[in-house]
């Protein structure tokens, strides 16, 4: 469909030309209804989903007022019964009439006060994860704020309806993957590069080294801004939209953090020529390759939900690896310009 839309666009084809659907002819113009009827079809579809969920929600919550008018009745009569078993000269009139109705008003005001005070609860719980994964690069300190991050946001998460995805909360949705993302790079970078220092006794030199290692989690986290912008304009040429930035986000950090990962581990692990880290460089940009386009196939939705599909993700990781190579090279350049 995107095919045809552009071709479309540009004049390239006209509704007159006749398609092959399943192996019968028949022209674009009424190939085109039928799937613009189709679509109307899915999307009446799904609001009558929504429309019956929310009806089904709403008997449940009316079942359950029903349930607590009845205890409140039933406790009504007990309380009027002993009144009267224990005053005879009191007369029903000395009960108040509206004690059931301002009961029944409490407890609704209750329901909803609670349903507040849950929301304002899981939105500062996901505000909390979002501001202590900004603390990922600080030495020592890091490592409490990913522990806190994580509880803080899964139980945020928790919360989320059962109507939205995951991702759609978006404060939590992202300190959690961002503290997984960090967390699993300082953990990996830090096994990769002590097992290289086993050898030296000075200890400043292994803290230099744990320092730099937060440094390039830092510049991991600036250049995936950068591949996040990329990867909304290359996906929105392919697909006609834009994605969300936050998630794109985590996408290209993803990507950013596992090459530099393979990166580490190919310079510290390789003593062989040249020429054999150069194809471990290429075999591990085709892994980055792949994942990214596992991951971002599901990752990456429009507004109305569909993933962006394991085609156009691919064309999006290639263009993004070799924007990330020329990168590197213009940076090689510029470095030995000024030496």
């Amino acid at each position: 469909m995107d095919q045809i839309h552009q071709q479309l666009r540009r004049r390239e084809i006209s509704t007159l030309y006749k398609i092959q659907v399943n192996g019968n002819w028949e022209s674009l113009r009424s190939y085109l209804a039928t799937h613009k009827s189709n679509k109307e079809k899915d999307r009446l579809e799904e609001a009558a989903m929504q429309k019956q969920r929310i009806e089904r929600e709403q008997l449940e919550l009316n079942q359950l007022r029903e349930e607590r008018d009845h205890e409140i009745r039933v406790a009504d009569s007990v309380k009027q019964n002993q009144q009267v078993t224990s005053t005879p000269v009191q007369s029903a009139a000395a009960i108040p009439i509206d004690q059931e109705g301002s009961k029944r008003d409490d407890y609704e005001e209750d329901v909803q006060n609670g349903s507040r005070r849950s929301s304002f609860s899981g939105r500062g719980l996901g505000i909390a994860s979002f501001v202590l994964s900004l603390f990922f690069f600080i030495p020592v300190l890091n490592l409490i704020c990913f522990i806190l991050a994580l509880i803080f946001g899964h139980l945020a998460l928790s919360q989320t309806p059962s109507s939205r995805r995951k991702d759609e909360n978006a404060l939590p949705w992202f300190g959690v993957s961002f503290t997984y993302i960090q967390a699993s790079y300082l953990i990996l970078t830090v096994l990769i590069t002590s097992s290289a220092m086993d050898g030296y006794e000075y200890s400043f030199i292994k803290q230099a080294i744990f320092v730099a290692l937060h440094s390039s989690m830092f510049i991991n986290a600036i250049v995936a801004c950068i591949f996040a912008g990329l990867l909304m304009l290359v996906v929105h040429m392919m697909a006609n939209y834009v994605p969300k930035f936050y998630v794109c986000y985590i996408a290209a950090l993803l990507s950013v953090s596992l090459t530099g990962v393979l990166q580490m581990l190919i310079t510290v692990g390789y003593s062989g020529d040249s020429t054999g880290a150069m194809a471990l460089l290429i075999i591990s940009g085709l892994f980055v390759m792949l994942v990214n386009t596992v991951i971002w196939a599901v990752l990456i939705r429009d507004e109305k939900g569909e993933p962006l599909g394991y085609v156009r993700a691919l064309v999006g990781s290639i263009f993004c690896i070799v924007m990330y190579v020329v990168g590197v090279f213009l940076l090689i350049a510029f470095v030995s310009i000024l030496n």
